[in-house]
């Protein structure tokens, strides 16, 4: 009986072998599918605009709606103006970042291009103590990028300074850039 045992285990063993090998090498499965093209303060990263600041607004471009834009050098009635050398300028709650996922997400704020310039700007996160220079000063000292958590359905309020040095006048052109990471959970194990 016991070598029955043993070689019905065995032929099992071969069969399940035998059908490993006859596994398919491709499949094509159907599934339903879909996303929402949407404003931006509905998006799953959404970026809102300061309601007290004249320096962060939303604009159509290129059929391109409700694109946050963020001009520094917005003052009275909308008007251009700029900032002076040797001067630092502080907008509290600038913009907005929301985690609409279900995911929480680590976020990254950065400068493109990172480059040397006159101004310089540095970003926190809405009242807090730590600016991060988000700018490059020279290439020896590259811009960092402001780096924060979000849980899903949080929001940040984001600060920025310029720091404005001695030199030629200019006009400095950036893309502010938001990056989200979904943060796996931690093993509970």
């Amino acid at each position: 009986m016991r070598k029955v045992g043993i070689l019905v285990v065995v032929c099992l063993l071969v069969a399940t072998g035998i059908m490993a090998a006859m596994a398919y090498t491709t499949a094509s499965v159907e599934s339903d599918m879909s996303v929402k093209l949407t404003r931006n303060a509905n998006a799953l990263l959404a970026l809102k605009a300061s309601g007290i600041h004249n320096a962060s607004y939303f604009e159509t471009r290129k059929n391109y709606t409700d694109v946050l834009e963020i001009d520094l050098s917005k003052g009275y009635n909308n008007e251009t103006f700029g900032v002076q050398d040797n001067s630092a300028y502080c907008w509290e709650d600038l913009f907005g970042v929301k985690n609409n996922s279900e995911n929480r997400v680590k976020v990254s704020i950065t400068l493109n291009p990172n480059v040397q310039g006159r101004i310089h700007i540095h970003g926190r996160l809405g009242k807090g103590d730590n600016w991060t220079r988000i700018s490059s000063v020279h290439d020896k000292h590259p811009g960092s990028a402001l780096v924060f958590f979000l849980d899903p359905g949080a929001e940040e309020w984001i600060d920025l300074k310029t720091t404005a040095m001695n030199g030629h006048l200019a006009t400095y052109n950036w893309k502010l850039i938001v990056d989200a990471v979904a943060v796996q959970p931690e093993n509970p194990l």
